[in-house]
This record gives C-alpha cells, sequence and structure tokens, in this order.
C-alpha cells in the first residue's frame, strides 16, 4: 500500500487545530503514537480492515 497526500489530511488537521484553538487543550493528547490512535478510535469508531492494514507502524496497528 501506498500513502496518498490528498486535501482531506489537510482539512483533518485544519480541524484538529480549530478544535484546539476553541477548547484551549490538545484534541487527542496521546503519550505516544499507540495511545493516540486509541483516543481517536474511541471518538470516531474502529476502522476497515483495509484502513488498518494501511498502517505502516506494526504496533499500531
Amino acid at each position: 500500500h501506498t500513502f496518498v497526500y490528498t486535501p482531506a489530511i489537510d482539512v483533518w488537521s485544519i480541524g484538529c487545530i480549530f478544535a484546539e484553538v476553541l477548547t484551549g487543550k490538545p484534541l487527542f493528547p496521546g503519550k505516544n503514537v499507540v495511545h493516540q490512535l486509541d483516543l481517536m478510535t474511541d471518538l470516531l469508531g474502529t476502522p476497515s480492515m483495509d484502513t488498518i492494514s494501511r498502517v505502516r507502524n506494526e504496533k499500531a496497528r
């Protein structure tokens, strides 16, 4: 699988930054990359197996 950079990534980033500006605190204050992904999936739900298979970091997957 290859990573494709799309405008959706920029929109996601802007949304996260905007939420942090509004609340004054980190949206996903993870202690490490795996914890941060756990926080995101707690909020957004579990991604499809196809999406999970594209995660390069084995521990995060």
